[in-house]
């Protein structure tokens, strides 16, 4: 899961036109698209995904919005429906030069693996419950989960979980092991990825601490905005280290882990000038 953006803001279309080279590639992929469906709208175009509005497309269709204030979740979104592709890579490959930079800028670390953009259904269960959460969590580690061991984890209602997550078709069973289908996915929605953060985090267990099983930390300060998107950068670089690290053979195994990690600022920025990361 990559750094994502906040709500966009609408600036002026004489702007946009003038300096916004992926808005205006964005316009043209939705009017080219439209142009070979005639049958659908822009409505159309956001009733597939529920996290779409038709006023937001709407936007986008006469690029009113400027680059660095574009939803990359949204935008990612819509570019999935243009393209009709499943994993982040070959969404990106398919557009232009304006717009697969973009998305690299948009999600560095993520677009350097095979990962699939998670399905409505997926997200769905996600946001449903904290158990159908861990459930899915638990079903999408290298090894699996068994009913007995989710149990462990989360009490009478791990396998509950599984097999309703099992009985949607978002996981499946195998002998004694519930395995998620797809073995990486990628969640663009940004209250998504907090709200998962928030319920792993439920899971982190005082008593491990000294016991060579955990960490934790937390760091406040004051930063200039370089200070800021240095962090940013040591971010990154952390998330693509810990996900060679859980991709490397040598490292699975049989115990269920979790990690995840965030930094923002205190203060909310107003400025619709400021570009947003």
């Amino acid at each position: 899961m990559d750094i994502n953006v906040t709500e966009s803001h609408t600036h002026s279309s004489i702007s946009v036109r003038e300096q916004s080279p992926v808005a205006k590639a964005i316009r043209d992929e939705i009017t080219s698209y439209l142009a070979d469906n005639p049958q659908l709208s822009l409505r159309a175009m956001a009733q597939r995904d529920s996290e779409l509005s038709r006023e937001y497309i709407r936007k986008l269709a006469k690029a009113e919005i400027s680059d660095e204030k574009l939803n990359q979740d949204k935008v990612l979104r819509i570019l999935q429906i243009i393209s009709k592709k499943q994993k982040l890579t070959d969404v990106i490959n398919h557009f232009n030069s304006n717009i697969s930079q973009y998305l690299k800028e948009s999600y560095k670390v993520t677009y350097e693996h095979e990962v699939e953009i998670t399905s409505e259904s997926i997200e769905k269960a996600l946001n449903e419950s904290d158990d159908l959460c861990i459930a899915y969590h638990l079903a999408h580690t290298s090894a699996g989960i068994t009913a007995q061991r989710a149990n462990e984890v989360m009490g009478v209602r791990g396998e509950s979980a599984l097999q309703t997550l099992e009985g949607r078709g978002l996981i499946e069973k195998d002998s004694r092991i519930y395995k998620a289908k797809s073995s990486n996915f990628f969640i663009p929605a940004l209250e998504t990825m907090h709200k998962i953060a928030q319920t792993l985090m439920r899971l982190y267990r005082t008593k491990h601490f000294g016991r060579k099983r955990n960490y934790i930390m937390t760091i406040t300060g004051s930063l200039n905005q370089m200070g800021i998107e240095a962090e940013q950068e040591l971010f990154r670089k952390f998330h693509k280290d810990l996900l060679n690290l859980y991709e490397d053979g040598k490292n699975q195994g049989d115990i269920p882990c979790f990690a995840t990690a965030a930094m923002d600022s205190f203060t909310v920025l107003k400025d619709d000038n400021e570009k947003l990361h």
